[in-house]
C-alpha cells in the first residue's frame, strides 16, 4: 500500500447495523451488512484478502476477546 501502510484487517462496531455489521463465517460474511460485503468484494478483486472482524464492544468479555485477536494478528503480522 502506498506510504509503507499495509492493510491488516477490516473492523467493524455495531453487530445490527445493515451496512457495517460483520459475522463472518470461515472468510465469508453471511448475514453481513451490504457495505462491508461489498468492501470485501472489491478488495478481493484486487488480491486484498484480509479478514473482516466485528468487535463487539457491548460485552467487556467479547470485545476483550476480540482485542486479543487483533494484537495476536498484528503480532504476526509486524513480524
Amino acid at each position: 500500500m502506498a506510504e509503507g501502510s499495509r492493510l491488516v484487517a477490516v473492523l467493524s462496531g455495531n453487530p445490527r447495523s445493515p451496512g457495517c455489521a460483520v459475522h463472518d463465517e470461515r472468510g465469508v460474511l453471511l448475514e453481513s451488512g451490504g457495505f462491508m460485503r461489498e468492501l470485501q468484494r472489491e478488495l478481493r478483486l484486487r488480491g486484498i484478502d484480509v479478514p473482516f472482524r466485528g468487535m463487539r464492544e457491548a460485552s467487556p468479555e467479547m470485545l476483550a476477546d476480540d482485542l486479543h485477536w487483533f494484537r495476536n494478528l498484528l503480532a504476526t503480522k509486524l513480524d
